[in-house]
């Protein structure tokens, strides 16, 4: 298999062998959760130009090179590592298919590769390009290869909680999903999600029919990572939307029939919608909210988000699919909850200036027929700044007689930016850039805290090209930093030759 010259507009861009790559992964889909097109092709890959390949029952991939390129008497080898997912996010509108559409990719005038109406995938795409360049290249220095190709990490790195660490047998380990090409992480949170259940009521009678509904949206926010855009200050629509529904619910004669906002956990949520209805309706303090979102909205927050905006709209209650309103008690227990529920930067390191040491992201809201799921996740530094905030939400759920459940746990890792790889990476970096790279933990979790508590002796440090808006549409990569993070990448793998 070959991946050809890449067509269309990746086509002229440098390294060509890496973008070639990119632009082959990003024809296949692989929405977290169905990674099984992107596994077959990696197989494929190894099977044809006959490389030692492995695949376990959860779908990771580990493909084996020996030494090339004239580095044939390295003593060790190195794993590098990618994940294969990518958040999978669109546009209002959109009519793109995740399970069968390839990513649209675009080149735009200002250096940067961004995707017609989706998320990029350049996290971790173009991590799994530079892996399959090297694998497929027959003249560039490298010691013996181990790329590990894990599945799932956007949904709680279970390919890296699944994978059998009998398969590495390297003591130095790359992980190539950084966004910053001036930056080597070494160190990242730990962090964990937890659902909050609560039971709800709705008013006897059959459905909203005669009553006045209206679709209450907020929309327009520029979102972001959950981790690494934490602690940005920008505004999370749940608690917009919240903050818009309670002088119509608590104070007012509105009834919440549904709330919907299916995030993700790692994504902080960009809309959210509710469907409001009373027999009585109050229109003139309806308008009221809406007409004062802009202060609502800036109350608070540092955000640039232009384009934020609060929606009135009337739905039809012709419709069958519209059921009863929440009773008054149970719509008041709904708003107060996801006003107390926390959100944003807990706490800041008391070690590290200006890392974040604990947060916590409101990601996903919905009704299930007499129950609301409110999903949340939570980072830190600590472990005891994860147990602090599930025994926080615990409490809360708990005084409005809900539950919570705590799940998708992964670790930290712990900086050491005494390695010897790091070392070695960074006299390389300061070699061809002429400056030391930063040295960095970062608030969010990365595959390496899987790994250094299955491999507690394998060195690592995790690297990568300039990738901003990552879970958003607005997701692009710095055409320069490709060949600044190529050419490192390189440079690492001759030193270790």
């Amino acid at each position: 298999m070959s991946a050809g010259t890449a067509s269309g507009p990746l086509a002229g861009l440098e390294p060509s062998s890496v973008w070639r790559w990119f632009a082959a992964v990003s024809a296949i889909p692989r929405e977290s959760g169905n990674e099984g097109g992107i596994g077959d092709f990696l197989e494929d890959f190894a099977r044809q130009r006959s490389l030692d390949h492995l695949r376990d029952e959860v779908g990771n991939v580990l493909i084996r090179k020996g030494p090339g390129g004239g580095a044939e008497a390295a003593r060790e080898g190195v794993v590098l590592q990618a994940h294969m997912d990518m958040v999978a996010e669109k546009t209002p509108g959109s009519l793109h298919d995740f399970l069968a559409d390839p990513v649209a990719l675009v080149v735009q005038d200002d250096g940067w590769v961004t995707a017609k109406d989706t998320t990029l995938g350049a996290d971790n795409g173009l991590g799994m390009a530079a892996m399959l360049a090297l694998l497929d290249s027959s003249d560039l220095p490298h010691p013996a290869l181990e790329c590990l190709f894990t599945v799932d990490e956007e949904r709680g790195m279970v390919g890296a909680k699944r994978l059998d660490p009998g398969w590495i047998s390297f003591g130095r380990l790359v992980n190539l999903d950084s966004e910053s090409d001036d930056t080597f992480f070494i160190g990242c949170a730990g962090g964990q999600d937890t659902l909050l259940r609560l039971d709800l009521e709705r008013e006897e009678g059959a459905g909203s029919r005669g009553k006045d509904c209206f679709e209450l949206r907020v929309s327009g926010l520029s979102g972001g990572h959950s981790g690494v855009d934490i602690g940005r200050g920008g505004a999370n629509a749940i608690v917009l939307l919240a903050r818009a529904l309670d002088p119509l619910v608590r104070l007012g004669n509105a009834r919440i029939v549904d709330l919907e906002c299916r995030g993700k956990a790692n994504v902080i949520p960009r809309s959210a919608s509710a469907i409001i209805c009373s027999p009585a309706m109050d229109t003139r303090r309806m308008a009221t909210v809406v007409e004062g979102f802009p202060d609502l909205f800036r109350t608070g927050y540092s955000s640039t988000d232009e384009n934020a905006r609060l929606s009135l709209r009337p739905v039809g209650t012709d419709r069958g699919d519209i059921p009863a309103p929440l009773t008054a008690e149970s719509g008041r227990r709904v708003v107060g909850l996801l006003l107390s529920v926390p959100h944003g930067v807990i706490g800041m390191s008391p070690v590290i200036e200006g890392l974040v040491e604990t947060s916590s992201n409101l990601a996903s809201v919905v009704i299930e027929s007499d129950e609301l799921l409110v999903y949340t996740s939570q980072r830190s530094s600590s472990d005891s700044g994860k147990k602090a905030m599930a025994d926080r939400l615990g409490e809360l759920i708990g005084r409005l007689g809900g539950s919570a459940e705590v799940e998708m746990r992964y670790p930290g890792w712990s900086p050491d930016p005494d390695s010897l790889l790091v070392g070695l990476a960074s006299s390389v970096f300061e070699e061809f850039f002429g400056r030391s790279p930063r040295l960095v933990s970062v608030h969010a979790g990365l595959e390496c805290g899987m790994f250094a508590q299955k491999l507690p002796e394998v060195d690592m440090i995790s690297i990568g090209p300039r990738i901003e808006h990552v879970h958003t549409t607005e997701e692009r990569v710095s055409v320069e930093s490709v060949k600044r993070f190529w050419k490192l990448l390189l440079g690492v793998m001759e030193k270790l030759s």
